[in-house]
């Protein structure tokens, strides 16, 4: 079962959903993505009297993809010449869930792997954790 964390709630559910270059990757373990919106208080003589809201400061994704996933893309990206998937251009990733209303929930999550590696343990289902270089998050599309 695969976990969707956005802006730091957790959704648990089998039909959790990611497509990636246009395939569904039921091979994932679970994702985390969130953005920031830069604030400022506006200060006067008498203390704060409002604030200014700027534009996106900070975005995160990570996601935790177990090596089946991974393999395949690996195989993507060289059937389009790329032999490092750290110098894959940034992609749209669409993750579909149902939320606690019962919503089909849609989100696109444009970015690229900064780190490649693997992680061998001895509990079978192997698995990786990556950090994205996120270009943009558009969520409830």
């Amino acid at each position: 079962m695969a976990t969707v964390i956005v802006n730091k709630r957790q959704y648990d559910n089998a039909d959790c959903k990611l497509t990636v270059f246009g395939a569904e990757e039921d091979e994932f373990k679970d994702a985390s993505y969130s953005y920031e919106r830069d604030h400022t208080y506006n200060k006067s003589a008498g203390g704060i009297s409002s604030y200014s809201v700027g534009g996106i400061k900070d975005m995160k994704c990570s996601i935790t993809l177990y090596m089946t996933a991974v393999q395949r893309i690996k195989k993507i990206a060289k059937a389009n010449g790329v032999t490092d998937i750290t110098l894959l251009a940034p992609f749209d990733m669409a993750f579909n869930y149902v939320n606690e209303e019962l919503d089909e929930v849609t989100d696109i999550i444009t970015g690229k792997f900064q780190s490649d590696g693997k992680e061998v343990n001895g509990e079978g289902g192997l698995a990786m954790k990556y950090d994205l270089f996120v270009t943009g998050i558009q969520l409830d599309v």
